[in-house]
């Protein structure tokens, strides 16, 4: 694939956004079959610097860098029981202290999380399969 344009994997994942040489590239969002969902940046079919990412099973919201497909640079981690871990980040882990400075309000959560929970406007009848 060449430009923009979308694709469903195998597993349900979706993936709206820009292909180079048939890999993500650019700007897309990535629909986890299992309800999370990655807004942001991609080079050579990875995560790669700026994104936002839901993770619908931990219920946890990180917005910040990522590098080779995993959380890596300045960000910031929104725990399910809403404590906000903020700092550099290594191979999806904070670095350094763990423990949470402050706690986000849960209407703050709501709004953040908002665009997360809106559905796919792919519709499924017209999705094309790739492996």
């Amino acid at each position: 694939m060449q430009g923009k344009g979308w694709l469903t994997y195998k597993n349900g994942d979706i993936f709206d956004g820009e292909f180079d040489n048939n890999q993500r590239k650019g700007y897309g969002v990535l629909y986890y079959s299992n309800g999370s969902r990655y807004m942001g940046n991609w080079n050579n079919d990875w995560k790669e610097g700026f994104g936002k990412l839901w993770e619908n099973v931990k219920q946890e919201y990180y917005e910040g860098d990522f590098s080779g497909d995993k959380k890596s640079g300045k960000g910031m981690l929104v725990k399910s029981n809403l404590e906000i871990l903020e700092g550099n980040f290594w191979d999806d882990k904070k670095e350094g202290d763990q423990r949470s400075k402050h706690k986000m309000k849960q209407e703050e959560f709501k709004k953040i999380i908002k665009p997360f929970m809106k559905q796919s406007s792919i519709r499924k009848p017209e999705v094309k399969i790739f492996e």
